[in-house]
C-alpha cells in the first residue's frame, strides 16, 4: 500500500512540474508578445493595453500570482508593483489581495499533502535551516508565522510551504493570511500611489 502511495505521488509531483514548465513557457511567450507590440515601452502604454483586455488581464493578472507560488524565480514584489501601477492603487490592492490569498492557500495546501520533501525541493537551503528550528513547535510557530507575514522583506512563499508541515491548523493559517495580508498591500498600494504622484 505505501508503495502505491508514493508512485501516485511522485506522478503527482511530475504533473505538477509539467505545469510549472508550461507556465513558465506561457509566461515567456506572453512577454515576448508584449515586447514586439511595444506594451512595455511605458506605463501609459501598459495599462491601455490591459484595460482593453478586460477581464482576461485581470485573470492573467492573479494567475501570475498563482504561478510565482509554484514557479520560485519570479519575485513576488515585481508582481505585486505591477498590480499597482497597472491597475492603480485600490484595484491593485484587490487583485493583490485575491492572488497571494489563492497562491498561499495553495502553497500551504501542496506542502501539506506532500510533505516534508516536496517543501523542502522547493525552497532554498538557506530558508530551510533559518526556520526549520521552528516547525515542530506548535506554540510558537503559529505566533511567529503571523508575524512574519506582516513583514515586508519575509519569504512569504517559502513560509507557507514550511507551514504545511508544520503544527499549524487551517484555521490558524486562513485567519494569519486573509487577515495578516491586508494592512501590509494596504501600505504598499498607498506607497505606490504616493510615488506615482512624486512622478
Amino acid at each position: 500500500m505505501k508503495s502505491k502511495i508514493k508512485i501516485k505521488h511522485k506522478i503527482s509531483k511530475k504533473q505538477i512540474n509539467m505545469l510549472v514548465l508550461l507556465g513558465l513557457i506561457i509566461v515567456v511567450v506572453l512577454c515576448i508578445y508584449g515586447w514586439k507590440c511595444g506594451i512595455f515601452k511605458d506605463i501609459t502604454t501598459l495599462r491601455s493595453y490591459i484595460e482593453k483586455a478586460g477581464f482576461l488581464g485581470t485573470l492573467a493578472f492573479i494567475s501570475l500570482h498563482f504561478l510565482q507560488i509554484i514557479i520560485p524565480f519570479i519575485p513576488g514584489g515585481v508582481v505585486q508593483t505591477a498590480g499597482v501601477v497597472c491597475f492603480g492603487p485600490w484595484p491593485g490592492f484587490w487583485l493583490n489581495y485575491i492572488g497571494i490569498a489563492i497562491g498561499s492557500i495553495t502553497s500551504f495546501a501542496l506542502a501539506r499533502h506532500y510533505g516534508q520533501a516536496f517543501v523542502r525541493s522547493k525552497v532554498s537551503q538557506e530558508v530551510w535551516h533559518k526556520y526549520f528550528r521552528w516547525l515542530d513547535n506548535g506554540k510558537i510557530f503559529p505566533r511567529f508565522f503571523a508575524i512574519a507575514i506582516l513583514l515586508p522583506f519575509a519569504p512569504d512563499d517559502a513560509l507557507c510551504m514550511l507551514a504545511g508541515i508544520a503544527n499549524i491548523t487551517w484555521l490558524q493559517f486562513l485567519l494569519c493570511i486573509l487577515i495578516g495580508k491586508m494592512p501590509v498591500l494596504l501600505v504598499y498600494s498607498f506607497a505606490m500611489l504616493s510615488a506615482d504622484q512624486l512622478i
